[in-house]
């Protein structure tokens, strides 16, 4: 559509001339020829430029054009000014025209007048969208940046608090098996023990979720189906207490029939379902519909609230509620743990949940946005990237966990080395201890000395409390017996120095608090694994 020309003259000759050329050079005009009819249209039409003679009867032309100033300040105004009045022309220019022409103006030179002055004023608009967009972008970022700020620092506070917890509860979780395995035939000590043990795993599920959001989860890289992690929640017994508490909700699940598989991790995974859905049954109060749904998109751009991503196909799970919403206040903090918001005259405790929730995304490479605001409910939108092909394997079951080879326990925790132990003696293994790795060094050293059989696996602490840590140990009893096995056990994810001694030798990672199972299983894995090297090797 043609610019807008409003053109303000009480000469009629002049008024209509101006009106005629700027309309043969394809302009729409309006001509007017007071002040206060050029106020009226301006009122109530659009106008994309103001040319106006500097003389009029009633509002002149300099008294209109600081009106325009004040009600219009992005409206250009050229103003028209008799031959020699130059001094005219400039007091117009201070109080805000764009610019000015003489009269009599030859129709050529007021077309290009006028072009240039629309060009010059879109120019302007551009540039101060662009300054907007940019000062969004920073302070977005900024925002952002905030954000990432405090969940980092909450990381390393929660991996903190959870390695300790670790070094309490790990005792307790080992000695547990080892008095249900000896007086499980009690029914009255069997069932308080059971409840102890009940008690001690919500204890450590508590410490498993410190360390996802310490960036010290669960590591794996399996095929997994996001419909089979979904079914698995809610079929699940935490799922069935859940919806005991709120009966008057319901959870649907609508699950998308393309391939929805991604790498990762099952267990992170129903987790991060478990505490979305957990967040959104408890946001409705009374009556209520908590939907989930899961599809595969293939996006182009990712941009919300909360991320910016890259293009390419994702997983979609969505969690979406019929509770009370929330306010872009309450948005901007809805990751930060013991968030607490108020709807319905309710308080809405977050606890850690959707703290975790974030921390699983990033960890599976995935971004979250919400849809949400006050009155309509609240949507997550978790998108993970898809995977193109099959890549995970059946894992065998070790029918076997008992053994009678030696096992060196190091661990600079007294508590530690005592339940590993325990564990391990009640599996057959005969047991040999260290509390540091210069320690442990210097049994390899002596035993060879003496002639002694070493030991046929190390259980090796990869955190250490002097600078002698588990990579270092590892390093110098390989001097001693290369190819020595060994399992390792840390409260910390798999860091760059426990790929390291894996690199070296070491074989299976075990995260502690361990159990007797996963301990046992590990350290059967690397010795059956070693007979079946020698087996193959004397072949």
């Amino acid at each position: 559509m043609s610019e807008h020309i409003l053109i303000v003259d009480d000469d009629e000759i002049v008024r209509t001339g101006l009106a005629q050329d700027l309309g043969q050079a394809g302009f729409r005009t309006t001509a007017v020829a007071s002040g206060r009819e050029a106020l009226q249209v301006l009122g109530s039409t659009d106008v994309d430029l103001v040319l106006c003679d500097l003389r009029l009867d009633g509002i002149d032309g300099m008294h209109l054009l600081r009106i325009i100033g004040t009600r219009y300040p992005h409206l250009p105004v050229v103003m028209i000014t008799g031959y020699g009045s130059m001094d005219n022309a400039i007091e117009s220019l201070k109080a805000g025209a764009v610019d000015y022409v003489q009269k009599p103006v030859e129709p050529e030179e007021l077309v290009h007048r006028v072009r240039q002055v629309l060009h010059t004023v879109e120019l302007r608009r551009r540039v101060q969208e662009e300054r907007q967009r940019a000062e969004e972008r920073r302070r977005e970022f900024y925002d952002r940046l905030v954000r990432a700020d405090r969940m980092m620092s909450l990381g390393v506070l929660a991996q903190g608090v959870a390695y300790e917890l670790n070094n309490i509860l790990g005792p307790t979780v080992g000695y547990l098996d080892i008095l249900l395995r000896e007086f499980g035939s009690d029914p009255q000590a069997r069932q308080l023990l059971v409840q102890m043990q009940e008690a001690t795993r919500k204890a450590v599920d508590l410490i498993r979720d410190l360390q996802i959001i310490g960036g010290a989860g669960e590591r794996s890289g399996e095929a997994v189906d996001i419909n089979a992690v979904v079914g698995a929640y809610l079929d699940s017994e935490r799922h069935r207490r859940l919806t005991a508490e709120h009966p008057g909700v319901r959870v649907t699940f609508s699950a998308g029939k393309n391939r929805l598989k991604l790498a990762g991790s099952a267990t992170l995974l129903e987790r991060m379902v478990a505490n979305l859905v957990r967040n959104a049954v408890e946001c409705i109060e009374g009556r209520g519909e908590v939907t989930i749904t899961t599809r595969r998109r293939r996006l182009e751009q990712m941009h919300g609230l909360f991320e910016r991503g890259e293009a390419g196909e994702y997983l979609v799970l969505e969690v979406k509620d019929s509770g009370p919403g929330m306010t872009p206040s309450q948005l901007e903090r809805v990751f930060e743990p013991f968030y607490s918001t108020r709807a319905g005259g309710r308080t809405i405790s977050r606890g850690l949940g959707l703290t975790l929730v974030y921390r699983i995304v990033k960890d599976h490479r995935g971004y979250i946005d919400v849809d949400t605001g006050p009155g309509r409910g609240t949507i997550f939108k978790v998108f993970l990237p898809a995977l193109e092909s099959e890549e995970a394997e059946a894992r065998a079951e070790l029918p076997d966990l008992s053994g009678s080879e030696s096992v060196l326990i190091v661990d600079d925790h007294e508590e530690q080395r005592r339940v590993a132990a325990a564990l391990l003696e009640d599996l057959g293994y005969r047991i040999l201890t260290a509390e540091n790795g210069r320690a442990a060094v210097e049994l390899f050293r002596q035993r060879r000395r003496q002639g002694q059989p070493l030991p046929d696996i190390i259980v090796l602490d990869m955190i250490l409390a002097d600078d002698f840590d588990g990579l270092e140990t590892y390093r110098e009893i390989l001097k001693i017996r290369p190819g020595q096995k060994a399992v390792i056990v840390s409260g910390f994810a798999e860091t760059a120095r426990i790929v390291e001694a894996r690199r070296l030798g070491a074989g299976r990672y075990v995260q502690k608090p361990y159990t007797l199972e996963t301990l046992g299983r590990a350290v059967r894995a690397e010795l059956d694994s070693a007979a079946a090297e020698e087996s193959a090797g004397e072949e």
